[in-house]
């Protein structure tokens, strides 16, 4: 199991001890894959506009410069995957999203079919772009879309 959050809380990748120690204890192997600006390369010492989220500015300077924070996340966890299923003897690996890692999560699992077994979402899921834009009270965050994409897909497409 390739195990994918934010680590947004107090005790970040501590929390998952727990189910790491009981896929352990049921003989499956298990990674935890920390992706870019999340955990310890996400503390920034300044916000973009307020945010609580460290990755929004990031994810604004990948925006500008016609990319995606969504993208480089995605890539991030295809790169684990790889190396995961490579130590696990070649078997198709389940990816367990949390947080605002469950959309980079989808794109991985698209893209990299052929690596996957299972998809699943922990905790609160992010809304669907569609949502998101017919909803004007909806809070969204850049670190969690991709610019244009709308016109052909909504993120929960990927997973169905």
């Amino acid at each position: 199991v390739l195990i994918a959050g934010d680590w947004s809380d107090i005790k970040g990748r501590a929390a998952l001890a727990p189910r790491v120690r009981e896929l352990l204890a049921a003989n499956r192997p298990v990674m935890v894959a920390e992706l870019r600006s999340f955990g310890e390369t996400g503390r920034l010492k300044h916000q973009f506009y307020g945010t609580k989220d460290g990755d929004e500015e990031i994810a604004v300077i990948y925006y500008m410069l016609g990319e995606s924070l969504v993208r480089h996340r995605a890539e991030d966890l295809l790169a684990a995957a790889r190396e995961f299923s490579a130590f696990a003897g070649g078997a198709k690996i389940e990816i367990d999203a949390g947080g605002r890692a469950v959309v980079p999560a989808a794109h991985a699992y698209y893209m990299g079919r052929e690596l996957f077994s299972a998809f699943t979402a922990k905790g609160d899921m992010q809304k669907s772009w569609t949502e998101i834009m017919n909803d004007y009270a909806a809070e969204y965050r850049f670190s969690c879309v991709v610019h244009g994409a709308l016109r052909s897909y909504d993120w929960t497409d990927l997973v169905k």
